[in-house]
């Protein structure tokens, strides 16, 4: 119990930092417990259990909501669906803390530096092999918790997502040292009017690591009030010649409606109807879904001339849908590009693990009409419009941070996320990538617009701040004001630096290691 009890707490506060929830807080201290477990295990194989628990119960908390979309959307079973959650994310969830609790014991010290930097560094590095393994999804990602702690997040422009992963993870690890000697039963369960007094000097006993802890904190906040500030100032408000109105069409289709044949032209027609009272004013951006053009083979130059023609002459579109490879007869999940009469393709390159690839057998299967598998894209994530190259990345695609930031190094001066969320029902994942579309804007310093099937469709400035947003399961647009943005931040030029050092750190701590013995 005295290792049960920590795990589960831990794993719950972590859950209630993100939506539904979002007690953003309680990100400072929910690794705490975990932590204090993993100091007390004294052997491998129980620090590796204590990783794997706290793994499992963490991602059933973060996750549950998928159980329900293969039953709903899907139509597999209670039993089923349990069993292929709990193989496709539970377990090896479950595996990468444990990696991240054998790391952990092997390099352990007994130091500030070990809970300052290396803790920290074990952390973000677990988090990378999300991305980089093919099976898996780098969600779930405590730095994204904190996306409404607007001050915090902008030293993103410098560290990246990773960087805001790693101060996060750092003050947990150093309360967790301060804490490592005290025993909660003896603060807590005598004398209660004592109480402020043996927590008191359970801090005074600890300065160093609770003052390194609270200047990991401080130093984020001053550098956000400083740049935030800049850039609502001097970023955000461009020249009004530049000025675009940026338009999110949510047209709320259902399911099976977006993969119907025959309402190819009906799905258009309601997206139509959302744009006709925009795009008389000037420059205008009309971003919708990725569900609009489902329907191979009747995707033509003249249906797409169109839909340009119906959005104004001085407009962009982007319009999410399907195309058939030529060289290979295999389907794509494309954004149509639509610039006057110049018409541009971006082909999604991460494809969505199970749902868009085939991985150990086609066990989810094709939805309706939908393809059950699709081709890996190969078109770069930078194109070129009427309002100079914009970043378009498809649904997940939003979750990798070196994938956008590729866009940006490609020259785009605004970002474009098209999605659909409708098959999550109404679950906290449209909310997780609302969080992550808020974290690249402020990685990359660009506006970020993105639009969702059923919702939350959100515009999101260069500053992190959410300018305009739409509902969840509502057919509706909304709009704002947006501005190229040429200038390059420090993590768009330099990129994960901070995940790369942390790495060179476990390297060396784990030669120096090798070395003694």
């Amino acid at each position: 119990m005295r290792i049960v009890g920590p795990v589960i707490a831990s794993a719950a506060l972590f859950v209630l930092s993100f939506p539904n929830f979002s007690i953003w807080p309680l990100s400072f201290v929910c690794l705490v417990p975990f932590f204090i477990a993993l100091n007390r295990a004294v052997s491998l194989r129980g620090q590796a259990a204590i990783g794997a628990a706290w793994g499992a119960v963490m991602s059933a908390g973060m996750g549950w909501w998928l159980v329900g979309t293969l039953m709903g959307h899907f139509e597999k079973g209670p039993v089923v669906s349990v069993l292929f959650v709990a193989a496709v994310m539970a377990v090896p969830t479950a595996a990468l803390y444990a990696i991240f609790a054998v790391i952990h014991h092997t390099l352990k010290k007994n130091t500030i530096f070990f809970s300052a930097v290396m803790v920290p560094s074990i952390w973000t590095a677990v988090e990378y092999i999300k991305e980089m393994v093919p099976f898996l999804l780098p969600w779930a990602g405590i730095g994204y918790a904190v996306t409404p702690f607007n001050a915090f997040i902008q030293m993103a422009d410098t560290a990246g997502y990773y960087g805001v992963t790693f101060v996060i993870v750092m003050i947990n690890s150093l309360i967790a040292y301060s804490l490592r000697s005290a025993e909660w039963r003896e603060i807590f369960s005598k004398n209660r009017a004592e109480i402020p007094g043996r927590l008191k000097k359970t801090a005074s006993d600890n300065r160093l690591p609770l003052s390194i802890a609270a200047a990991a904190l401080l130093v984020p906040l001053l550098y956000g009030a400083v740049f935030g500030i800049f850039f609502r100032d001097r970023i955000e408000t461009g020249p009004k010649p530049d000025a675009i109105e940026a338009v999110l069409v949510q047209g709320n289709l259902g399911d099976r409606e977006r993969w119907a044949d025959s309402g190819l032209f009906g799905r258009i027609e309601t997206h139509l109807g959302l744009m006709k009272d925009y795009g008389r004013t000037g420059r205008t951006l009309f971003v919708l879904p990725e569900t609009v053009l489902n329907s191979t083979g009747q995707e033509n130059n003249a249906l797409l001339a169109y839909i340009s023609s119906r959005s104004g002459d001085d407009s962009v579109v982007f319009i999410g849908g399907i195309r058939r490879d030529r060289a290979t007869g295999g389907v794509l999940n494309t954004a149509y590009v639509l610039s006057g009469k110049e018409l541009t393709c971006y082909d999604k390159n991460i494809l969505l693990p199970y749902a868009e690839t085939i991985m150990g057998g086609d066990f989810i299967g094709k939805y309706y009409n939908a393809p059950s598998e699709f081709l890996e894209g190969a078109t770069p994530p930078a194109v070129r419009t009427g309002f100079g190259n914009a970043g378009v990345c498809i649904c997940f695609e939003v979750l990798y941070p070196w994938h956008v930031r590729r866009a940006v190094s490609e020259g785009a001066l605004y970002l474009v996320n098209i999605s659909n969320d409708s098959w999550f029902g109404r679950s906290p994942e449209s909310a997780y990538q609302v969080s992550a579309s808020v974290m690249r804007a402020v990685e990359n310093r660009r506006y970020l617009a993105r639009t969702s099937n059923s919702g939350i469709s959100v515009l999101v400035s260069p500053s992190g701040r959410v300018i305009a947003e739409t509902g969840l399961f509502t057919r509706e647009a909304r709009s704002g004001r947006i501005f190229p943005v040429s200038f390059r931040s420090p993590y768009s030029r330099l990129g994960d630096w901070v995940l790369y050092l942390g790495l060179l750190s476990i390297l060396a701590g784990l030669v120096r290691r090798a070395f003694r013995e």
